[in-house]
């Protein structure tokens, strides 16, 4: 029988190679002039996720175990289900903000294949001219029908400003939902503050203040008033995970291009009022051009973000700190605006400096750029930012018997920094992915670090899809060459509720989850046109 497989970008067809299933070895299929053994003896247990194509009215569908086999797995995706919901209980909401109430909904529940929660979201909004609940519509998988879920509801500005971020426990999931806004005392915790400048007076411009939860919103958006003061809801949630004495004040500037400093204060469950908060006297902002470039060299990099942050000394009440962001124009020069150090003295910043993505140069942080007042005739040119050359890695990658192998993607994820970090910050780069050449040759740039290597086979290969959780970094390395572990072909068929076979369906293999680790990504594939697939899977799970 022959066996359909669906193409993928970057798929490479070796030429020459088998035809058909006879051309192989007694055992073997050939797949896309690829021989690869098929899978035999004990099955394999494997967890799976069934991705369909966007556009239709089935939904990503998990599997926790599914055993493949010497006969094609039978497996069904999922049809989408709706939820119909309405948020009540805002016709006390300031007639100003009627018009443009909005709400970002997110249904979650829990993932069987160890992925943490999957999300759903949707829209709550309400018709022109309806001053009734808003109302949203979300579509999850029939299998969440009946089962624990979570609804979080996020407000949109104005809205933002009066209401809390909140969520909604559910034992059981309906297709109907009625959500409530909170607004009893004992649904809510209220904090509250004064924020004065230097001089105990409000300050010159708003501010705004949130409550954090690390880095999770758990409150509405207060802006100062007049006064200084500022109000905020907090949901009175334990069950959620709210715990006051966890919680943080921020206080921003709300003009972002303002160059003042933002404020931190503890929370306390027992004292929910701060009192007053006042920031601390400073002088005034100094413009400056700072240069960025190559280690030992004049020349200069353009594209580099630049963020400054620097703690200030003499906060009453809360701990004060500036931060800026910056990037350097098409002439390597970023053109900034930073607080100086008091008359005589310097102001120290950490500085993060992140190159454009695909840029040959790392990622750094550092501490103690000075920066200090600049009189009046001074050049106004600030010490340069240094970065270094990434690290290179490169080799070549072969199958089980030596050969290079072609079009695998190779996907290194930065895991930690090595060596010490002068910020004590990790400055984590986006992933970075290569394709190997005909050779199987490949060259990736890097940040220092300890890395996670994927390597995935164009589909119909006889290699299997290989992980290197952890490789060390730390300096280049060069003829790195990686066997890839021989496969064993299994097959399948994908089908929807009502039968039919689902083209285009993405099957993704995962392992097994185990305590305190997510799953990784094994194989993948797509099915063909009548919903058949053939997927190498690694030799053992």
């Amino acid at each position: 029988m022959a066996l359909s497989l669906a193409l993928s970008c970057g798929q490479i067809v070796s030429e020459p190679g088998c035809g058909k299933d006879s051309d192989c070895a007694s055992g073997s299929s050939c797949v896309l002039r690829n021989c690869v053994p098929r899978i035999k003896g004990t099955t394999q247990a494997w967890s799976l996720e069934l991705v369909p194509k966007g556009e239709s009215m089935l939904v990503t569908t998990e599997r926790q175990s599914v055993a493949f086999g010497t006969t094609p797995v039978e497996l069904r995706v999922e049809r989408k289900a709706k939820v119909e919901g309405q948020v009540e209980g805002l016709s006390a909401m300031d007639a100003s903000m009627n018009a443009a109430q909005t709400m970002r909904v997110l249904v979650s529940i829990p993932s069987v294949i160890g992925r943490g929660e999957r999300q759903f979201e949707a829209e709550a909004a309400r018709a022109a001219g309806d001053q009734g609940p808003l109302r949203f519509t979300a579509y999850v998988p029939e299998s969440a029908i009946g089962q624990a879920a979570k609804v979080s509801l996020f407000p949109s500005a104005p809205l933002d400003q009066v209401l809390p971020v909140w969520t909604t426990s559910l034992t059981t999931l309906g297709p109907t939902l009625i959500t409530t806004v909170p607004t009893k005392s004992n649904e809510l915790w209220m904090i509250e503050g004064v924020l004065q400048d230097e001089l105990e007076q409000p300050p010159a411009i708003a501010y705004l203040a949130r409550a954090m939860l690390g880095d999770r919103l758990v409150s509405n958006v207060s802006k100062t008033d007049s006064q200084g003061r500022f109000k905020l809801k907090v949901p009175n949630d334990p069950v959620n995970g709210i715990n006051l004495d966890l919680v943080k004040v921020e206080l921003t500037p709300a003009d972002p291009a303002a160059v003042e400093p933002r404020l931190r204060a503890d929370v306390s469950a027992a004292k929910p009022n701060l009192g007053i908060l006042r920031l601390p006297p400073r002088p005034k902002p100094q413009v400056l051009d700072v240069p960025v470039s190559p280690m030992g060299k004049t020349t200069k990099i353009p594209g580099v973000t630049l963020r400054f942050t620097a703690t200030l000394e003499g906060a009453f009440g809360a701990k004060a700190s500036l931060v800026r962001e910056f990037q350097t124009d098409r002439d390597g020069m970023a053109h900034v605006t930073l607080l100086p150090g008091a008359a005589g003295q310097t102001l120290d910043y950490a500085v993060t400096v992140v190159p454009p993505l695909n840029s040959e140069f790392a990622a750094r942080c550092f501490q103690g750029y000075a920066v200090a007042s600049v009189a009046a005739g001074q050049s106004r040119v600030a010490a340069s930012i240094e970065v270094v050359n990434k690290l290179e890695v490169s080799g070549k990658i072969t199958s089980a018997d030596g050969a290079g192998q072609a079009g695998v993607i190779i996907t290194a994820v930065r895991q930690s920094v090595t060596g010490p970090q002068d910020c004590g910050v990790e400055v984590l780069a986006a992933p970075a992915s290569v394709t190997t050449g005909l050779d199987g040759s490949y060259r990736l740039l890097l940040d220092p670090g300890r890395y996670r290597f994927e390597y995935e086979p164009p589909m119909g290969n006889a290699s299997a899809f290989s992980v290197e959780p952890d490789v060390l970094v730390e300096k280049s390395l060069f003829q790195r060459t990686v066997k890839l572990p021989g496969g064993v072909l299994a097959t399948g068929l994908v089908s929807s509720p009502a039968g039919d076979g689902v083209n285009g369906c993405e099957v993704r293999v995962f392992s097994r989850p185990m305590e305190g680790q997510s799953p990784d990504l094994r194989a993948r594939t797509r099915t063909g046109a009548d919903g058949r697939f053939s997927i190498v899977l690694p030799k053992s799970p």
